[in-house]
């Protein structure tokens, strides 16, 4: 046989590891999106958080400044009614709106001593009339007076001290004084009731810079009093060309103000007069006209989720390392595992045995002629390759190993030895079989005469026949794992092979490479129709469907795809091995004992009720056949001799198969553990199926 030819099929061990291998990776690529969905969370989550924090500072500055303004308004018309309630000044009132110019002199002195009080603030005395009888102070405010008349009438009739702003026109020099504000207060004589007027004018710009000057904190926080229009009354921090708040008229204070006082929050980022992004909280004070926005450069604003940001990325970044160095680390030492095997099989030596030549390849191992250093008897190792040493694989070599070294029947392969080299890599040491599996031998001769078939059934269900004892179920019994030898003059010695698929008659149906596993033409009905009810039986079933096929040359149940099989399965397979044995015999003109052929139909029954209830019985029943074509050991010595003279056949190996299909009905498949196959399961079904060929 050409080693070079064989076929290894894709194991049910390389498709579980190469399953596991996308479930890591997918576990790997669901924990990373948690990750990152976890850390976006955190991230909205926190600027959430941060974003609340700045609107409820910036309404914090907004609401305390703008109780200051109102606080310092409120103190100077108290103090301006304080001072417009001196009796002398409204004495001298009198006199003045009498046209007595001798008090003018006493008026202006007293005026100036009154605002020298107010820090030299603009005051003026009006008359009822709307003459202006003294000054002092700044002169701004005598441009102006006449429109503060409405102003002096209110307060006139209603006797209350009146505030008025003063925004500035061209006839005032605006860089001087931006922004004015007038607070008037009626004069009240005893007698003759409101005699004048006592006015103060004050610069806006000086008073607010002076009075929001608390709301300066942090890096950049600040409290401005603007126009409606966005220019600026009072002074910022910050020098700037420009004096003017856009946003401010694009935002339309005037026509937007809530209930709460606050006519716009903007956290997205506005520029402000120096052309910085800031984020702004705005409120009106309606008795100057003015907006006070207090304002944050948003780069203070969103320092702290800048910082968190960074934070999470930079941690999400190092578990993503972490974990890929992780991988890759798990990958090098396994790739170094992988090599260090292969320099150990390079090297020829696996413990006590010195290996030569490559017997054979399987889905399960690979077998090499080898000898022991001491003994130096020839043996045969199988070796689990690197490549496919997944936890599954080791656990069925392993297993294959264990169960078959509690068989001693002389017509089972024997196991010498079990170990495992330094590197990691399983072995066993089986005897070495000097002869052919059936299948070969059946290629060879084209069907055999009755009496070896005889022969080889008898010695193949002795060694099952031990093993049904011990519980055992080979459940892979086929030609190809029976092998004919010649050891030591025992000519035609039969060995059972490869028990990697056997299971305890005890166990559970889907412990171990599933419920479904064998060689699909070679496997009884019921283990596709209920693979839990499995038993002894299918290995009966086995049995007879192999002395069919050394019988006829041809496997009876011959299907090209499993629809194909399942369908031979709804048939009387009895009948059918029967009637096709008989006209085989026919036409080749080989007779074949009818006792013989009667065993063979009933072994491949359809139903496991009409096959022989045991493997004892089945042998029963051989040594009782009278064949046709009597087979002793004088023909067997013959048959050798003429074989040794052609060919030294050392096998223990696999067969090659003829279909160069990556699956074929007659190597062993281990099918998933999913539902019951049905027979109306199409073709493509049998390639969905994992295979496995360990026919070693």
């Amino acid at each position: 046989m050409n080693n070079d030819q064989i076929v290894v099929m894709r194991s049910h061990e390389t498709a579980l590891s190469q399953w596991k291998t996308w479930m890591q990776l997918a576990a790997f690529l669901t924990a990373i999106l948690l990750l990152l969905t976890i850390s976006f969370w955190t991230v909205y989550r926190s600027e959430q958080a941060l974003n609340a924090n700045v609107t409820a500072k910036l309404q914090t500055v907004s609401r305390i400044e703008n109780e200051a303004v109102r606080q310092w308004l409120n103190s100077e018309v108290q103090l301006l009614s304080l001072l417009a309630s001196d009796s002398q000044l409204a004495k001298s009132m009198t006199s003045a709106s009498a046209a007595d110019a001798s008090n003018h002199v006493q008026l202006e002195s007293r005026l100036q001593e009154i605002s020298r009080q107010l820090q030299n603030k603009t005051c003026l005395l009006m008359t009822t009339g709307g003459k202006v009888v003294a000054s002092s102070g700044d002169s701004w405010l005598l441009h102006r007076v006449r429109s503060l008349e409405s102003q002096f009438c209110e307060s006139f009739v209603s006797g209350e001290t009146k505030i008025s702003s003063l925004p500035h026109g061209a006839d005032v020099d605006d860089a001087q004084v931006p922004y004015g504000l007038v607070i008037t207060a009626p004069i009240a004589h005893p007698e003759q009731g409101i005699v004048g007027f006592l006015g103060i004018g004050y610069d806006l710009r000086d008073e607010l810079t002076r009075v929001l000057r608390s709301s300066r904190s942090g890096a950049s926080i600040e409290t401005l009093a603007v126009t409606p229009s966005g220019f600026l009354v009072s002074q910022s921090r910050f020098e700037s060309a420009q004096e003017r708040l856009e946003f401010v008229d694009r935002h339309g204070l005037e026509s937007h103000q809530t209930v709460s006082g606050f006519a716009t929050i903007d956290l997205v980022g506005q520029a402000d007069h120096r052309g910085v992004d800031t984020v702004f909280a705005s409120c009106r004070i309606p008795k100057l006209g003015l907006a006070l926005v207090t304002k944050m450069d948003l780069s203070e604003a969103t320092a702290p989720i800048t910082q968190i940001r960074r934070f999470v990325w930079t941690l999400f970044g190092f578990i993503v390392l972490t974990t890929l160095t992780t991988l890759f680390y798990r990958w090098y030492v396994f790739t170094l595992r992988i090599n260090a095997k292969r320099q150990e099989l390079e090297r020829k030596r696996l413990g006590a045995y010195e290996l030569e030549n490559k017997l054979g390849e399987g889905g399960m191992g690979v077998v090499y002629r080898a000898k022991h250093a001491l003994m130096r008897r020839p043996t045969a190792i199988k070796i689990l390759p690197p490549e496919r040493s997944s936890p599954i694989a080791i656990e069925r070599f392993e297993r294959e190993v264990q169960f078959t070294s509690q068989l001693k029947h002389p017509n089972t392969i024997s196991i010498y030895d079990y170990g495992r080299t330094q590197h990691g890599l399983f072995y066993y040491a089986m005897e070495l079989l000097d002869g052919m599996n059936l299948e070969q031998l059946v290629r060879r001769e084209e069907g055999l005469p009755d009496g070896r078939v005889q022969h080889v059934l008898l010695n193949a269900c002795q060694s099952l026949g031990e093993a049904h004892s011990l519980g055992l179920i080979h459940r892979d019994i086929k030609p190809a794992n029976i092998m004919l030898c010649d050891r030591g003059g025992a000519f035609d010695t039969v060995k059972v092979l490869d028990f990697g698929m056997v299971r305890e008659r005890s166990s559970d149906a889907v412990e171990f490479g599933s419920g479904l596993s064998g060689t699909p033409i070679y496997m009884a009905p019921e283990c596709f129709a209920d693979p839990a009810s499995i038993d002894a039986s299918v290995d009966i079933f086995a049995i007879g469907a192999v002395g069919y096929f050394l019988l006829t040359g041809k496997p009876l149940l011959d299907a090209s795809d499993l629809n194909e099989l399942l369908q031979f399965h709804q048939s009387d397979l009895r009948e059918i091995a029967t009637r096709n044995i008989r006209q085989f015999a026919a036409e080749s003109g080989r007779p074949i004992s009818e006792e013989l052929i009667e065993l063979v139909a009933c072994c491949v029954a359809t139903q496991k009720e009409d096959r022989p209830a045991s493997v004892e019985a089945v042998i029963e029943q051989l040594t009782l056949c009278q064949p046709s074509v009597v087979w002793d050991r004088t023909q067997a010595q013959r048959w050798w001799n003429s074989l040794n003279n052609e060919t030294n056949f050392d096998t223990n190996t696999s067969p090659t198969s003829n279909d160069d299909s990556p699956w074929s009905l007659n190597t062993t498949q281990i099918f998933e553990p999913t539902a019951t196959v049905k027979p109306n399961d199409k073709q493509h079904r049998l390639r969905e199926c994992e295979t496995i060929e360990i026919s070693i």
